[in-house]
C-alpha cells in the first residue's frame, strides 16, 4: 500500500501524503516509519506524519484533499468519516467483506468511478482527481450534501429494512415455537 501511495506521489508533483496513526508522536517510532516509507520509494519531504488524537479527529480532514483507502483492509469508519468531511475516497475492490467496505459505501454514494480494480486503476484514479483542482474543489463542496441524500444516511430506508429483519426473525421464532439457534 505504501509503495503504491509512493507511485501516486511521484505522479502528482507537489503532492504530500498525510498518515495519521498511533505512536507517530514518538520520535523513534516516527523515524522508523519514515525510514520504512523511504525504503518503499516515498520521498521523506512528501510525508506528513500525524499522531492519532481523538480531539483533532475531524480537524485533520481539513488538511487532506483526497483520501486513499488502504487495502486489503479498507477503512470502514475512517472511510465513512472522510466521505462525511467531503473528501473523495479512492478505494480498491477486494474479495472479502473487510476489503469491500469502500465498495459498498462508494456504490451507495454513486461514486463507483473512485473504485479501482487494479493497482494501475488506483494510481490513475487518484492522479486524475489530484490533477483537476477545480473539479476536486467542486467535489469537496458537494460531498457532504450528496452523502446526506444517499442511502448511506437515509434513516427511513434503514429503519424499514431493520424492521423487516426483526419481523422476519419474529415470524421464524413463532413458526419454530422457540428462539432460533
Amino acid at each position: 500500500v505504501l509503495a503504491l501511495w509512493g507511485e501516486i506521489l511521484k505522479a502528482v508533483p507537489g503532492s504530500r501524503l498525510l498518515v495519521e496513526g498511533k505512536n507517530l508522536d514518538k520520535p523513534e517510532f516516527a523515524a522508523a516509519y519514515r525510514s520504512r516509507c523511504e525504503g518503499l520509494g516515498l520521498a521523506p519531504h512528501q510525508l506528513d506524519l500525524v499522531a492519532l488524537n481523538g480531539d483533532n479527529q475531524y480537524l485533520t480532514y481539513h488538511r487532506i484533499d483526497i483520501a486513499l483507502d488502504p487495502f486489503p483492509l479498507t477503512g470502514g469508519t475512517t472511510t465513512f468519516d472522510a466521505l462525511w468531511m467531503g473528501l473523495p475516497v479512492v478505494s480498491m475492490i477486494g474479495k472479502s467483506f473487510k476489503s469491500r467496505m469502500g465498495v459498498g459505501m462508494l456504490t451507495h454514494l454513486g461514486r463507483t468511478e473512485w473504485l479501482a480494480e487494479t493497482r494501475d486503476d488506483y494510481v490513475q484514479t487518484a492522479t486524475a482527481l489530484a490533477n483537476d483542482i477545480e473539479a476536486l474543489n467542486a467535489l469537496r463542496l458537494s460531498g457532504r450534501p450528496r452523502l446526506e441524500q444517499s442511502p448511506l444516511m437515509r434513516e427511513d430506508i434503514y429503519s424499514h429494512h431493520f424492521g423487516e429483519g426483526l419481523r422476519a426473525m419474529w415470524i421464524q421464532w413463532l413458526a419454530q415455537n422457540h428462539a432460533p439457534a
